[in-house]
């Protein structure tokens, strides 16, 4: 009802109580209110659009976010190039070349 014209409005009514109920049911024992539209007029188009476009992203300014080189360092820090001898290097050859390429 909130986004109807008043110029669509042909008539309104309100029904209480025992007219409500005998017409809509038990739901409407408390009452009903009618809103009668007008007829549409013959041979004329009425279109009506009501829309609305958003974009939001979420905002990445609180967060600490790594760069290339720390994330290639927390990786090798974390195992994900295999074991790691005593002065940080990669034990495993090829995870060695891996990682030296990256």
């Amino acid at each position: 009802m909130s986004d109807m014209s008043m110029d669509r409005i042909e008539s309104i009514t309100i029904l209480k109580d025992a007219a409500s109920t005998a017409i809509y049911g038990s739901k409407a024992a408390n009452g009903v209110v009618v809103v009668e539209t007008k007829k549409p007029e013959a041979g004329k188009l009425r279109f009506t659009y009501n829309g609305s476009y958003n974009v939001s992203w979420a905002d990445l300014s609180d967060y600490n976010l790594m760069n290339a080189s720390e994330k290639l360092q927390f990786e090798k820090l974390s195992g994900y190039y295999g074991r790691l001898d005593e002065n940080g290097e990669i034990l495993d050859d090829l995870y060695r070349a891996t990682y030296y390429n990256r």
